[in-house]
């Protein structure tokens, strides 16, 4: 990707989202201070991150409220630069006793405790993040809002021993378990689309 392919695809995945924004009354918005970029990423694999974090704020964030999507460039030393990106909103928050177990999988808060409800989404965007080379982490604070990080060396694309590591689990699943149904249960719409594929890359 150009930096010009990359803000032409971010801008499409928010474009998808603003209906969702309009029913509650939201302001979903772009910005990017990258001046130059060449990157390799595996769009469908950053697609997926975007939209489920930006769903989420969408959900998690009261009518009226801000979502923000920003784009920036991380040196972390003189020869290694990410891009990072943040999807930020002044949502509902998430309280600390729950922030560090936010990627954990089939962690879920309860929507009555006032943070967010983590279901398996959120683990399954973290390994998404990793299978890209990359870290996400979260920042957030209660009735102020919440903000997810995440940051692709350039030139990312799958990390070669998840590769082979992935690889080698189809085809364990294509000998042992082929032709089984799989229920998903799951009752956040975001987490389940999710879920669905996640196995059927399997």
């Amino acid at each position: 990707l150009t930096l010009n392919d990359l803000i032409g695809f971010v801008s499409g995945i928010v474009a998808s989202l603003q209906p969702a924004t309009t029913e509650k009354q939201l302001t979903l918005s772009h910005q990017t201070s990258l001046s130059e970029l060449t990157a390799a990423f595996d769009t469908d694999k950053l697609e997926k991150v975007l939209t489920n974090l930006i769903s989420n704020a969408i959900k998690y964030t009261p009518a009226g409220g801000n979502i923000r999507v920003i784009l920036e460039i991380v040196d972390a030393d003189k020869d290694t630069r990410f891009v990072r990106f943040a999807v930020e909103d002044d949502g509902i928050g998430i309280s600390p006793e729950h922030l560090g177990h936010i990627f954990d999988r089939f962690y879920r808060v309860s929507e009555e405790s006032m943070a967010v409800g983590a279901g398996v989404g959120l683990n399954l965007t973290q390994e998404l993040v990793e299978l890209l080379g990359g870290k996400i982490w979260v920042e957030s604070e209660e009735a102020i809002g919440t903000a997810f990080y995440f940051t692709l060396p350039y030139n990312a694309g799958l990390v070669k021993k998840d590769r082979v590591a992935v690889k080698e689990e189809k085809n364990s699943v294509e000998i042992g378990v082929s032709g089984l149904i799989i229920l998903i249960a799951e009752d956040d719409e975001t987490s389940e689309r999710l879920v669905s594929i996640h196995v059927r890359e399997l």
